[in-house]
């Protein structure tokens, strides 16, 4: 069984994972809890749980081995209920706790074999496994820091442009260059390029690259091939339109005054050359010669079946963009060579080598490759399952299940709409199932054990009335259909919290600080009117925003912590000492009195300088200053 968890946050995600884990556990030690006998070591070599950050999984390992031992203890009441239910041959609780104990026991005297791991460290096993099947080392090292090889990769292809075949290269560069500048992007050219690189890294890149077919002389005969496509289709476009200007200019006085404008201004972005021109008639209602409107629509019919066509349009459009395609595979060759030369490979190019492995394998060859077979699979955070990803898991979840072994995917699919990972939420709604048949069972985790009643009766409203106003806006059905189990109800112990939940809507024309200025007045103000700094959060998209939030609080005297505020240079008294300093050194830069009387400014400062405010910042003494940085 293929057992699906839909869970909001605060649902109890961890829990049912721990206690899945625990049940899986425990059913490879059926025969022990029957008899007491015949006990099973290291079953837990046999799991496999996979989460997708470090800091989860480390955490998911320590609850593992504090609910063993609590239920060792018999002090997890809830898990043991649990187990005695799922596992029915099971009727002793102190043979449960007895296998809790030994299997913790087993667990921490081979703790390196206990299988939760993120799905990149995952994955790199498998890769390492095959080296010698993908051509790589017998130890590649997997590359985490992807923008220290794109930096790299950057660097090389720049430093080629001066030789005398990459002169194409060096033209998809300037008009790359160009193309930032107008759309108002960052100019300097290394920067862009290493900041645009992140796409050659993409699974949808990676996936559609073809690397004989996307070189840089395919790319660029290719080129040639629209321009030339390009200009002849123009000529003929031109040849057409000169001859209906001359008709047209004879023939003006039966002429509709905007159709004779637009044939006469060559408009062809106009309305009237699609709508009005190539559908109504050229003259005046009763006016004009046939003949001469027969003569204008043939030409007309020239300039649609050319320029006006949809592989004219295409093919120009591919043309002014096509310098990108050149220059990400100058790019992705240069950063291929690099891995190889350095014996690494990027944990973002993963997925694409694990689909070569797998694609034809049966899951027992993969086992016996990477040395450890798996009956149980449990992933967290599913939402965060891309497609190639899932793809590369299928064929090892489907093995399990064909030997009667049962697998946990737990995700919430609101959570999908970020893509975070390239996560598709068409996988965790209806794709699992699809797949998998009727041994997939889906289940909703129904209650909230985090919030207090405000805030998920606040969520509820949200995920109930925005779903159908997004289907009413689009003319779609899917939203309310994937947020049709949204509602969450108040954990039990929850039941008494107090909350609030309040809303306030700025203006869409107010943007930018001015509209940072605004929420911070007002989330100040009712920090103050609530007396709330305990147990408050500030929540901001940027690390620029942060600042602003962290000197809005400063002013209003409100104490807080940030990540911010803890670095050295954001205090003000130290800020003062090095504005002194580069006074003292450069006294004719006007910047650094600045810098001194904008600190001075500040509350935390003023409190206990009065002598210095009495004085002009040119005189402040310089064991004033060393006692203010003390």
């Amino acid at each position: 069984m293929i057992k699906v968890l839909k869970a909001s946050a605060g649902a109890g995600k961890t829990y049912n994972l721990v206690l899945e884990y625990i049940k899986a556990l425990m059913k490879a030690e059926e025969g022990f809890l029957r008899t007491g006998h015949g006990w099973v070591v290291n079953p837990h070599r046999h799991i496999l749980a996979i989460t997708f950050t470090n800091n989860s999984t480390n955490e998911m390992k320590e609850r593992i081995l504090k609910d063993l031992h609590k239920l060792g203890n018999g002090e997890h009441e809830g898990y043991e209920k649990e187990i005695m239910e799922n596992l029915n041959t099971i009727g002793n609780p102190e043979r449960i706790r007895a296998a809790a104990r030994r299997l913790l026991e087993d667990i921490l005297n081979d703790y390196s074999m206990m299988r939760v791991s993120t799905i990149d460290s995952f994955f790199n096993q498998i890769i390492r496994s095959f080296s010698r099947d993908l051509g790589l080392d017998q130890t590649p090292v997997a590359e985490i820091d992807d923008a220290h090889i794109r930096e790299k990769a950057v660097d090389a292809m720049l430093s080629e442009l001066d030789e005398g075949k990459n002169k194409e290269l060096l033209r998809f560069i300037k008009e790359f260059s160009h193309n930032q500048i107008s759309e108002g992007k960052k100019w300097k050219v290394r920067e862009s390029l290493i900041e645009f690189s992140k796409i050659i890294l993409s699974e949808d890149y990676i996936t559609n690259f073809d690397g004989d077919k996307t070189t840089l002389e395919e790319i660029a005969a290719y080129k040639e091939k629209l321009k030339k496509f390009v200009k002849e289709q123009k000529a003929e476009a031109d040849k057409a339109l000169e001859q209906m200007v001359e008709i047209a200019t004879a023939n003006q006085d039966g002429m509709d005054a905007n159709t004779f404008k637009a044939i006469a201004n060559r408009k062809m972005e106009s309305k009237l050359w699609s709508k009005e021109v190539g559908e109504a008639k050229f003259f005046k209602k009763g006016k004009g010669s046939v003949d001469v409107d027969n003569a204008l629509r043939k030409l007309f019919g020239i300039v649609k079946e050319t320029i006006f066509s949809r592989e004219y349009q295409t093919k120009s459009l591919i043309l002014k963009s096509i310098y990108i395609t050149g220059v990400l595979s100058e790019l992705r060759r240069v950063t291929d060579q690099i891995c190889r030369d350095n014996d690494c490979i990027l944990l973002s190019t993963a997925n694409h080598l694990i689909t070569k492995i797998i694609d034809g394998c049966e899951a027992p060859f993969i086992y016996e490759r990477v040395g450890v077979s798996t009956n149980h699979y449990m992933i967290d955070e599913f939402q965060d399952t891309s497609h190639i990803q899932w793809e590369n898991f299928m064929p090892l979840i489907d093995e399990a299940d064909s030997q009667g072994n049962d697998s946990l995917i737990v995700g919430d699919i609101k959570q999908s709409i970020y893509r975070w990972r390239n996560g598709d939420w068409k996988i965790l709604h209806g794709g699992i199932k699809g797949k998998f048949g009727e041994s997939v069972k889906e289940e909703n985790l129904p209650c909230n054990f985090r919030s207090a009643p405000a805030i998920v009766e606040f969520n509820n409203d949200i995920y109930t009335k925005l779903p159908e106003y997004m289907d009413e806006e689009m003319g779609t059905s899917c939203f309310k259909e994937i947020y049709s189990n949204a509602r969450q109800a108040v954990g039990e112990k929850n039941r008494d919290l107090a909350g609030h939940v309040e809303t306030h809507f700025i203006g869409k024309e107010v943007k930018g600080k001015e509209f940072m200025e605004q929420a911070l007045m007002m989330i100040v103000r009712e920090i103050l009117r609530q007396n709330s700094i305990d147990g408050t959060a500030i929540i901001v998209r940027k690390n620029k925003e942060a600042e602003m939030a962290a000197e809005a609080l400063a002013k209003a005297r409100i104490p807080f912590c940030s990540s911010e505020s803890f670095l050295l240079a954001s205090d003000p008294t130290v800020r003062l000492v090095i504005a002194y300093l580069r006074h003292i050194i450069a006294p004719e830069e006007e910047l650094h009195l600045h810098e001194m009387r904008c600190v001075l400014e500040n509350p935390e400062v003023l409190d206990n300088l009065d002598e210095v405010g009495m004085k002009p910042l040119e005189e402040i003494p310089m064991a004033l200053v060393e006692e203010i940085g003390a």
